[in-house]
């Protein structure tokens, strides 16, 4: 993942900063038909050709990394186009956390990221 949103920015400053308290829980990879242009609104999710959003796992974070730790599949009963992925947290709706533009065709069958192949990086 390339970018946090504004929102995760936001929240993880008053954290920090002012003492408010925020509570992470499961997250998701979603999947979108366009790329992110501006973070403030998600372009459109995939949807239809069995697309749902898939609950992520991750190991312990070091050195300002932290990688998932268990395999993901993308579901697909055909193939379609991804022009961006996200770590959102909420199996619909929700906030997008972070987000990469990417350019990739799931097939049909689905498309499995193994286990570490979804890195997060603070710097």
């Amino acid at each position: 993942m390339a970018t946090a949103s504004d929102y995760l920015e936001n929240k993880l400053l008053e954290a920090a900063l002012k003492n408010t308290s925020y509570s992470g829980g499961t997250v998701y990879l979603a999947a979108y038909t366009d790329t992110f242009t501006d973070e403030a609104s998600a372009p459109t999710e995939c949807s239809g050709s069995g697309y749902s959003r898939q609950s992520l796992t991750f190991g312990s974070a070091s050195n300002g990394v932290i990688a998932t730790s268990a395999a993901v599949t993308i579901p697909a009963t055909a193939d379609y186009a991804v022009k961006a992925i996200a770590i959102v947290d909420a199996s619909t709706g929700g906030n997008v956390l972070f987000y990469r533009n990417v350019n990739t065709t799931v097939k049909s069958g689905g498309l499995t990221l193994d286990s570490g192949n979804i890195t997060v990086t603070l710097d």
